[in-house]
């Protein structure tokens, strides 16, 4: 009887400890990532991608909420764009509106993009011409 008091106990104790933890740097990173972005750890360093393991990536020349990859270079560099119809802004993620009227997601205010290049896992489009940069956090 008295073992499973100290078991009830400990286990008592558990639990309270786990509702007072503070969230670990995973559990921060992920609480306001839109549910068609992925956040990976790879080498001991994040980095955004889809679903599909493709990064994505920000663009120099951008200003902040405004995409200015278009016509030829948007051919290469593919706008991120939501895949729900209800996806909201939410955290450092927002939504902005391109010149053709359509949505692009965008991280901290820069537009994100997909390389045409990039297959799942590769980073081919990293540093290109010294303005496209693999996104992370």
């Amino acid at each position: 009887m008295k073992i499973m008091f100290y078991l009830g106990a400990f286990f008592a104790l558990l639990s309270i400890e786990n509702v007072n933890a503070a969230p670990s740097e995973d559990e921060i990173l992920r609480m306001f990532i839109p549910s068609d972005i992925s956040l990976v750890k790879d080498g001991g360093k994040y980095s955004f991608q889809s679903d599909q393991a493709v990064p994505f990536y920000t663009f120099d020349d951008d200003d902040p909420g405004v995409s200015n990859c278009l016509d030829v270079c948007a051919e290469t560099w593919w706008p991120v764009r939501a895949k729900r119809v209800d996806a909201r802004a939410e955290g450092p993620w927002t939504l902005i509106e391109r010149d053709d009227g359509r949505p692009q997601w965008a991280y901290k205010g820069q537009p994100i993009y997909y390389y045409l290049h990039d297959k799942a896992g590769t980073k081919a489009g990293d540093g290109i011409d010294g303005k496209w940069h693999v996104l992370k956090p």
